[in-house]
């Protein structure tokens, strides 16, 4: 009993030592915060560069390597890049240049951050995500929100601002409706005042002509300049005065809403608007106009009595050209859009969210599909053709697409209409 009172009383003793140890020693490597943040800021120099900095502290050891890593919204893959550090120090101060030069990058998008620090002694750190803008001092900007979706303009009075928030409003509560999800984060828009502006945000040789709005990632931009008449021959004032009307219209009633459902899915979906077809994106963009929908659709139901139709299989492509450049192309929108106004007369609006939602958890588009409407690819086909009218089943056959199609769909072209 002797020996285990001693026992007793030497672990009692040994305990209250460890237990003071913390107090008289430096904090152990593996402790709970080695490294702390002291401060982190951005700073956008738009076009030129965007610069991460941070002032970072080990309290063990000297730090001697760090990373910065970001991500733009809308899209899923992060960037990671080694930031040098030239004189190991217990606190330095480090900068990471992102260079934006060459980078087809917009104005006012969205990023989010983070750093990851490692000192000496083997401390890894990674700082909480933390979210900042790619601004633009360039121009004067104006801006408007509802909280749904903001508009940024420049050089234009704020009426043609409220006249953009309410066209951007309304394609986005249409796109909400069909598709049953709330974005947890506004929706931007950005429009300049030529295409000379517009080009700016691209990298080198990345701007096309035919280009009239796109969107990038959940950021839709666009340009508009109603005075372009050089290419209208014999155009006097009250000519220019109807081609500056008919071009508002176009981009107030098409172009916006149409982008703006392109960023709603981009937000939504990320990376995996790559596992619905083209025809399926592009036809629920142009669903989402305020305008033009019946004549796209009778134009494709002469093309059903002419016999000019695309196999669905073809369909699934994207080209490089402007939608009313070539009338072959222009028959592959109102084919898409045809496709999808089928979808949502047949099976409601709301059908186009429970596919995405399918596709976003993992199916193919086309088990999405036959979940929603119990049709298989081809058997959706023959009801889109029986829809418009024909009662023929299409030949059976290997489709070889005979048009030029760029690889992705997140950058949609519009057209210039007079």
């Amino acid at each position: 009993m002797k020996y285990v009172r001693l026992l007793s009383l030497c672990l009692a003793l040994s305990a209250l030592l460890l237990s003071a140890l913390p107090l008289l020693m430096p904090a152990p490597a593996h402790a709970d915060a080695p490294i702390s943040v002291l401060s982190q800021s951005v700073e956008s120099r738009y076009r030129d560069s965007f610069v991460f900095r941070i002032t970072a502290r080990s309290e063990v050891g000297k730090i001697i390597a760090a990373r910065i890593i970001w991500r733009v919204r809308s899209f899923s893959a992060n960037l990671a890049y080694r930031v040098e550090v030239e004189q190991p120090a217990a606190q330095l101060d480090l900068e990471y240049v992102w260079e934006l030069r060459t980078q087809t990058m917009p104005p006012w998008q969205v990023i989010f951050y983070r750093w990851e620090l490692i000192d000496d002694q083997g401390n890894r750190h990674r700082t909480p995500e933390v979210k900042a803008e790619i601004s633009d001092e360039t121009r004067a900007w104006q801006m408007l929100s509802d909280g749904k979706v903001s508009v940024y303009w420049y050089e234009r009075d704020e009426a043609f601002g409220r006249a953009l928030l309410d066209v951007a409003r309304r394609g986005f509560d249409h796109t909400a409706k069909a598709s049953g999800f709330a974005p947890d984060d506004e929706l931007r828009v950005v429009v300049f005042n030529s295409q000379a502006d517009f080009c700016t945000i691209y990298g080198a040789f990345g701007c096309q002509s035919w280009i009239g709005g796109v969107a990038i990632g959940s950021i839709t931009l666009g340009w508009l300049d109603e005075t372009r008449v050089a290419d209208i021959p014999n155009c006097d004032a009250a000519c220019r005065a109807e081609v500056a009307a008919n071009r508002q219209r176009w981009f107030f009633n098409q172009l916006i809403p149409h982008e703006l459902a392109h960023a709603f899915l981009n937000y939504w979906m990320g990376s995996r608007t790559r596992a619905i077809p083209i025809w399926f994106n592009e036809g629920q963009a142009v669903n989402n106009e305020l305008e033009g929908l019946a004549e796209e659709i009778n134009r494709v139901r002469i093309l059903a009595r002419t016999g000019q139709l695309e196999r669905l299989a073809v369909m699934d492509a994207r080209t490089i050209i402007g939608r009313n450049d070539l009338p072959r192309v222009r028959d592959w929108y109102a084919q898409a859009a045809s496709l999808v106004a089928f979808l949502y007369e047949r099976w409601g609006l709301e059908s186009l969210g429970a596919i995405i939602r399918l596709v976003n958890d993992g199916k193919t588009f086309e088990t999405a599909l036959r979940a929603v409407t119990g049709l298989s690819l081809d058997e959706y086909e023959i009801a889109w053709r029986e829809w418009l009218g024909l009662r023929e089943i299409p030949p059976t056959f290997a489709p070889t697409p005979t048009l030029f199609f760029f690889p992705t769909p997140t950058h949609e072209p519009m057209p210039r209409r007079p």
